[in-house]
């Protein structure tokens, strides 16, 4: 019973939030390539310092369109010139680096080498989606192709498996929202689809175990474990893990939030 409750509570907190940070799906590629960047720069580093870094990178791509005057004229350069990020890795980074040493701090080399992949080599490709990242993922939505997009996504420098699910978890419910005829439904997905929208790190894995009582030999084992038991309630999944994702990176806030009750916490020590 409490399993249950547990798991229906997050499933309605990542439905929740998915809600709230809805998107529009149809941007253009400029706007696309920020929303990829927002995904795979939360890695191996606080949410804080993650924000620090994508808030530079952001504005790097925006520094493309800063000689343009007017909201409507940059509107329109950005809808036709998606070209123009082919290539620009080394005007994106100076520009990136630049951002930087305001606050006397270097850039990620990881976050380097991700950008370099982006502009130089996964752009360059996307020439019939008008070099636009979210057309390109339309494509196998629109196919029920998540292991062809997964695989793509991979193979950019710096992503991996946690970045590329991560992203197309969040992808595949705003396509869902402005597609509503797609029979690619993010509730609705096979477990073999499952593996590529269900983002794993530290805290899901730790949420999970706490959850079930004990700890998992592996990130999957922890991921196959939510499936199976939000299976026979008729739970997704993938809120479930959006929920535990946002418990997760807001876990700090929460006791902020709460400091007037801590007199009411039992903590335990192994």
């Amino acid at each position: 019973m409490a399993l249950t409750k547990s798991l229906k509570n997050l499933e309605a907190i990542g439905r929740r939030h998915i809600e709230l940070t809805m998107e529009a799906y149809d941007i253009n590629a400029y706007d696309a390539l920020k929303g990829f960047i927002r995904s795979c720069f939360y890695r191996g580093r606080s949410d804080k310092t993650s924000k620090m870094y994508i808030k530079y990178a952001l504005e790097a791509v925006d520094s493309l369109c800063e000689n343009i005057d007017g909201d409507q004229e940059k509107v329109a350069f950005m809808a036709k010139n998606g070209n123009k990020l082919v290539g620009w890795y080394t005007c994106l980074v100076k520009t990136h680096e630049k951002k930087y040493s305001n606050d006397e701090t270097k850039p990620h080399p990881t976050d380097v080498k991700l950008l370099k992949s982006i502009c130089d080599e996964f752009i360059e490709d996307l020439e019939r989606y008008d070099y636009n990242i979210r057309k390109f993922c339309a494509k196998f939505f629109e196919e029920n192709n998540l292991v062809g997009l997964y695989t793509s996504l991979d193979e950019v420098k710096g992503v991996g498996h946690k970045l590329a699910s991560l992203y197309i978890r969040d992808l595949l419910a705003y396509y869902e929202e402005a597609h509503p005829e797609s029979k690619l439904k993010l509730s609705k997905l096979s477990k073999d689809n499952m593996l590529y929208v269900y983002p794993v790190d530290t805290w899901v894995k730790q949420i999970t175990e706490k959850i079930h009582g004990q700890e998992f030999d592996s990130n999957k084992e922890a991921m196959d474990w939510i499936i199976e038991k939000c299976e026979p309630e008729g739970l997704s999944p993938a809120y479930v893990n959006h929920g535990i994702w946002y418990i997760g990176s807001n876990s700090s806030q929460f006791l902020i939030d709460n400091l007037d009750n801590l007199d009411k916490l039992v903590v335990k020590t192994k």
